[in-house]
């Protein structure tokens, strides 16, 4: 899985407002590669022993330095902490809602407490 701390990039592959969902995500990025351009491990890190790889310019854009990403070999890794719908409308239509309370998106039908939290199964 692909992550990056720069929400512009996370746009760009949203593909605009009109699609798709950014996840705000927590990750534990175990033993982590810095990838350099060029780097002889650019794909073979996950077989040398690294949990994660981190590229400063991003691993196909290395002119733009807003690009930055981190690769990480395990989804496990990862918790999701909140979605951000880019069309409300298609996530309505694919049988999904927002919970206004406390910012989630949950299929139809979902039973939701305050302060309990859904799952992230529900994106798999």
């Amino acid at each position: 899985m692909y992550c990056t701390t720069k929400l512009r990039k996370a746009l760009d592959y949203l593909g605009g407002l009109d699609g798709g969902i950014i996840f705000q995500v927590k990750v534990d990025l175990g033993r982590c590669k810095t990838l350099t351009e060029k780097d002889p491990m650019m794909t073979t890190w996950q077989q040398n022993g690294y949990d994660s790889a981190w590229h400063p310019t991003g691993a196909i854009n290395q002119v733009c330095e807003e690009k930055e990403q981190n690769c990480i070999k395990d989804s496990k890794r990862i918790t999701i902490t909140h979605a951000f719908a880019g069309c409300t409308r298609k996530l309505l239509s694919a049988g999904y809602e927002i919970v206004d309370n406390d910012n989630r998106i949950v299929e139809r039908g979902t039973v939701v407490h305050t302060g309990e939290y859904a799952g992230p199964s529900e994106f798999d």
